[in-house]
């Protein structure tokens, strides 16, 4: 699995992005029976083209190293992550097996779009921008998490793409709103038994 991190845990020390997953893992480290890569993306960017590429090279350089099965790629992200996630998974449609986005937003804001993919920008240009990305996403399994009372990305993301999703014809799709729950998703998704039953299931067919 690649994990991208959230906005409070950007730099370069390459630990800072494992200050909110760590504990999560420790405390249940039955459900991680993958291994995981943590890349970090530095101060004041985003999950950019250019970071995305660098941090699936990462992936590929791990799975190479450690012997992985590459039709057992998850991809995983929290709120500026999640943003990756949906940004990685729409760049490498084929490549992953399953993708859990949390608490993050779908589209690329102003200032970023000129760091931003182009296949991005294509689909976010388009008329009805989240039927497609939900469009090039219709076959990958995707299980979303957001918290409805969430103040810093809207649960209307992933409200949307959600719907999105299941109108295109991915009936892989599962969508967990935390009701009464602000921006802390990563903390219940890591903490679901029910998340990795499903993701050990997943496999790419080729």
């Amino acid at each position: 699995m690649i994990y991208l991190h959230g906005s409070d845990e950007r730099g370069t020390d390459n630990e800072s992005q494992l200050s909110a997953p760590a504990p999560l893992i420790q405390a249940n480290p039955d459900y991680f029976k993958f291994i995981m890569v943590f890349p970090q993306c530095p101060a004041g960017r985003f999950w950019d083209k250019e970071l995305i590429t660098a941090a699936v090279a990462e992936l590929d350089q791990s799975v190479q190293e450690f012997g992985g099965d590459d039709s057992r790629l998850y991809l995983a992200g929290f709120s500026l992550g999640g943003y990756g996630a949906w940004t990685a998974a729409a760049m490498y449609p084929a490549k992953f097996a399953a993708v859990v986005p949390m608490s993050g937003r779908l589209l690329p804001r102003l200032y970023e779009r000129k760091n931003a993919a182009p296949e991005i920008l294509k689909l976010s240009d388009s008329e009805k921008p989240y039927a497609a990305f939900a469009a090039v996403l219709k076959d990958t399994p995707i299980w979303i998490f957001h918290g409805s009372e969430d103040p810093i990305v809207s649960v209307s993301n992933s409200r949307e793409i959600a719907k999105a999703l299941r109108e295109a014809g991915n009936t892989n799709v599962n969508y967990t709103e935390l009701p009464h729950t602000g921006h802390v998703s990563l903390t219940a998704a890591f903490s679901n038994s029910e998340l990795f039953t499903w993701l050990e299931k997943q496999r790419l067919r080729r």
